[in-house]
């Protein structure tokens, strides 16, 4: 990515960075043919939502993700929620309408899905937001 566009990303207000990635997102959720299924759609953002760039020093988290194929990216969701539920086991319940098409449903056409919509939210710069 060019340095204009990080700073040009890294400088729009909270709000208008987080449109951008609700479009993106939508659109690239939409394009995938399961669009009635938006609790994916939702669990891909929800899960970037929680992680970030531990070493800034390091190789670019959004890089290593957008390079995974779809069968590993649904792999690094299972272990994101597989995390969240073992550190807070009182809000497995609330998560598991999110989550449980990642343990239950490993088909292959959602996973593509989930990886072109998480790979839309990474362009539109969803770990520099949250």
């Amino acid at each position: 990515m060019s340095q204009s566009t990080t700073q040009r990303r890294n400088h729009r207000e909270p709000g208008e960075h987080a449109v951008a990635i609700a479009e993106a997102v939508d659109t690239a959720w939409n394009q995938s043919n399961h669009s009635g299924r938006r609790d994916v759609a939702l669990s891909v953002v929800a899960a970037l939502s929680l992680i970030g760039q531990r070493d800034p020093h390091g190789p670019d988290l959004a890089e290593q993700l957008r390079a995974q194929t779809a069968e590993d990216f649904a792999g690094t969701l299972r272990e994101i929620y597989t995390s969240v539920v073992n550190s807070r086991p009182d809000l497995t319940h609330l998560l598991y309408p999110l989550m449980h098409w990642v343990f239950e449903e490993p088909r292959p056409a959602l996973q593509r899905a989930a990886k072109h919509t998480a790979d839309a939210a990474l362009h539109a710069g969803q770990l520099e937001l949250t």
